[in-house]
Formats: C-alpha cells, sequence, structure tokens
C-alpha cells in the first residue's frame, strides 16, 4: 500500500507502491515510526525520536547515525550503499535525518531526509520540501 494512503478513483481500492517507490516509502516509514509504537509490530521502525531532545553533540550524532544505518539495512533488504547522515537544527528540538542509498535492482541512487521534533515532520522528494504531516 502506498504511503500516504492513497485511494484509486476508478477501482475505489487502496493504491499500490512498486519498486524504488516502494522501497522509498519504506525507508521513510523507519525512520519515522519509533520502535515499539506498532502494536502487531513492536521490532519495526527506529528510535529516532529518543534522538530529538539530546544535547548536541557530534559523538550521539554519529552514535544514532550508526545505530539508524544498522536499523534500516536490517528492515529493507532492498537497498545498499545506505549513508546516513543527522543534525539537530537552529532550532532546538528538531533532528534532522537524510538516507541516501542505491536500490539494489537497477541501481539507482536515491534519498529519503526527514525532520522530527517541534510538532512537524517532513521528507524531501527530489530536493523539495514535500510535506507529509504537520500538527
Amino acid at each position: 500500500m502506498r504511503f500516504p494512503p492513497q485511494i484509486d478513483t476508478v477501482t475505489g481500492r487502496f493504491m499500490v507502491s512498486e519498486g524504488a517507490e516502494h522501497i522509498k516509502e519504506s525507508v521513510y516509514l523507519i525512520l519515522a515510526t519509533q520502535k515499539t509504537e506498532r502494536l502487531q509490530r513492536p521490532e519495526f521502525g527506529s528510535d529516532t525520536m529518543s534522538y530529538v531532545f539530546m544535547e548536541p553533540s557530534k559523538t550521539k550524532l554519529h552514535i544514532l547515525e550508526r545505530r539508524l544505518a544498522e536499523t534500516v539495512l536490517s528492515q529493507e533488504p532492498g537497498i545498499r550503499d545506505l549513508n546516513i547522515e543527522a543534525s539537530l537544527s537552529d532550532e532546538k528540538g528538531e533532528l534532522i535525518v537524510r538516507a541516501e542509498y542505491t536500490v539494489r535492482e537497477g541501481g539507482r541512487r536515491d534519498q529519503v531526509a526527514i525532520c522530527h521534533g517541534r510538532g512537524r515532520e517532513w521528507t524531501t522528494d527530489s530536493g523539495q520540501e514535500k510535506a507529509w504531516r504537520k500538527n
């Protein structure tokens, strides 16, 4: 199923993503979902939100990047050559995570970036900010 969920106006069914689009949505969901958030799959997701209000330090950001890389690679087998970069924005309480990866099938290079904190989340799509959810 696509994320965010979309309905096909012709068939009335949920639309389904495939290939590189499905992988991109999967990486986004892993980064956006807090572990234990899904009752039926408590191991799914990452601990990104645990770092939102941390005291900024290069060491903590490096630990986060390493943990997120391990998590994403273990939950999304369709990618390789993953590079995670994490940073805290100038506004306290915003954590920005960028994941760049290669899709195994076809070798396409892609990226997902997500911002957590201060009541909003966003991700980038082809270098342009695209809002998924703003609270």
